[in-house]
């Protein structure tokens, strides 16, 4: 791999991470590998991700292990606590809602995933996936442009 495909997060980038780890608990020991130009997606993601236990009414029990860019699009890699206890055993009640919780929230992490391919990691703006130096990413037009010049 060449020196100018190796992810490094700038400031913008780590004060955006810090920002989503505190304003979401699940995301608190979450590794953010992306682009500043997916923040938005991931934002409105984990809001809907809080909003689908609310309805519910659950307690979030997801972790969410990464946060990341691959083969140019957001992966969201998390898991469930709910299943580690005694209820989910024992109360199908409990082990039905929280499957149903799970349920959406797995096509929720698929949707964005979609949503990632036409939005430019880098700046937010409509983009697409390219192979540039043999990465695949989805940038944007004039984010293509300055990849290519490096």
């Amino acid at each position: 791999m060449s020196e100018t495909n190796v992810w490094k997060p700038d400031d913008r980038i780590i004060a955006a991470s810090e920002k989503l780890k505190k304003d979401f608990p699940f995301m608190q020991n979450t590794w953010c590998g992306f682009g500043y130009g997916w923040f938005d997606l991931v934002r409105e993601l984990c809001e809907k991700i809080t909003a689908v236990y609310a309805e519910a009414g659950l307690e979030p029990d997801i972790v969410v292990l990464t946060v990341e860019e691959k083969y140019g699009t957001l992966r969201f890699e998390w898991g469930g606590d709910a299943q580690m206890t005694d209820e989910w055993d024992n109360d199908e009640a409990y082990r039905a809602a929280y499957s149903a919780a799970y349920e959406k929230i797995t096509a929720l992490a698929s949707e964005y995933e979609d949503k990632s391919e036409t939005v430019c990691e880098k700046c937010g703006r409509s983009g697409m996936i390219y192979n540039v130096n043999d990465w695949y990413t989805c940038l944007c037009d004039d984010c293509l442009e300055k990849e290519q010049r490096k």
